[in-house]
C-alpha cells in the first residue's frame, strides 16, 4: 500500500492499470477506489489518483484549518512533486472536481486536460444540499450520530430532497449508517463550507480542453452547476449523462464513454 509524506501526514496514494496517465480525484467521503469505481472501463489510460486528509488511509490530524480546497489542491501539488509530474490529464468527480478546478486555476500550465464530474460547488460555499450535509455535522458534534439522524429527518431541507430525489437520500442515510460517521464529521462540516474558487473570473486562466459531466435528478451535484462552469471556462463542453441515483450502470458506462472521447481526441492546445 504506497503512501508519500508530506506536511507531517503520511497520503494514500494509487496507480492502476497501464497507458496514458490520467489523474482522477475522489469526492468527499469517498475512497481511495471511487476514481478506479468511475474510470472503470477506460482504456489505454493508467489511472492516478490519491486519499485526501481523512479519507481512505490518509489520516485527519485534526487539524480543521486544513479542511478546505486550497489546502486539498496544495497537498494534491506535493503528490504531483513526489511523482515528478510536470504536466498531467487532471479530473475528479464532486470534491475531486472542485480541488481539479482550484488547481487548474492555480497551476493552468500544468494541466493538459480537465475533466469535471458532477461539481458540487460554484464560487459560494454552502450550496442548497450541502447546507444539509454541514448541518448534519453540526448535529453530530453537537448530540451524537445516534441524535444527529433524528434531528435531520425533521429539516426542511432533508424533507424537501426526500421529495425531490429519494435516491440520493437513501445515499446519504447509509453514509450516516457508516460507524465512523462519528470521527468523520469535521470533514462534512467545514469542506462544504470551503469554495474551490473565488470569482467566475479565476476560471477564465483555464486554457486547456475542459469536459464538464452533469446529470440530472442529483440536488448535491446540480446540472446547472455543470452547465455554468461549461459556459464560463473558455474552453470547455458541457456533456450530460443518466441520472447517478437512478441508473447507476446506465450513468458508470455513460460516463466512461464521453471520458473515452474527451481523451481520444486530437485537442489544438489553446494558449
Amino acid at each position: 500500500m504506497p503512501f508519500f509524506q508530506h506536511d507531517h501526514l503520511h497520503f494514500h496514494y494509487q496507480i492502476e492499470g497501464s497507458g496514458k496517465p490520467i489523474f482522477f480525484l475522489h469526492g468527499l467521503g469517498g475512497s481511495i477506489d471511487q476514481a478506479f469505481d468511475v474510470l472503470k472501463g477506460l482504456k489505454n489510460h493508467q489511472i492516478h489518483t490519491l486519499a485526501f486528509r481523512g479519507h481512505s488511509q490518509t489520516v485527519f490530524d485534526g487539524r480543521t484549518e486544513c479542511l478546505n480546497f486550497d489546502t486539498f489542491a496544495s497537498d494534491f501539488e506535493a503528490f504531483l512533486n513526489y511523482l515528478d509530474i510536470k504536466e498531467l490529464v487532471l479530473g475528479g468527480i464532486s470534491m475531486g472536481a472542485g480541488v481539479s478546478l482550484n488547481f487548474a486555476i492555480r497551476y493552468p500550465e500544468r494541466v493538459k486536460k480537465l475533466i469535471l464530474h458532477r461539481p458540487a460547488w460554484l464560487n459560494k460555499p454552502l450550496p442548497e444540499y450541502l447546507k444539509m450535509i454541514h448541518q448534519m455535522a453540526c448535529f453530530i458534534e453537537e448530540k451524537g450520530v445516534v441524535q444527529a439522524r433524528k434531528n435531520i429527518v425533521k429539516t426542511p431541507l432533508f424533507q424537501k430532497m426526500k421529495n425531490v430525489a429519494p435516491e440520493a437520500v437513501d445515499m446519504l442515510w447509509q453514509q450516516w449508517q457508516n460507524p465512523l460517521a462519528g470521527e468523520f464529521y469535521p470533514l462534512i462540516k467545514h469542506i462544504p463550507a470551503s469554495i474551490p474558487f473565488e470569482s467566475f473570473e479565476d476560471l477564465k486562466k483555464i486554457k486547456c480542453p475542459t469536459l464538464v459531466i452533469g446529470t440530472g435528478r442529483d440536488p448535491i451535484h446540480p446540472i446547472h452547476f455543470a452547465q455554468k462552469l461549461a459556459k464560463e471556462i473558455p474552453y470547455a463542453v458541457f456533456e450530460s449523462t443518466s441520472p447517478r441515483y437512478v441508473e447507476p450502470e446506465k450513468h458508470q458506462r455513460e460516463v466512461v464513454e464521453k471520458i473515452q472521447l474527451f481523451l481520444d481526441k486530437e485537442h489544438k492546445q489553446s494558449n
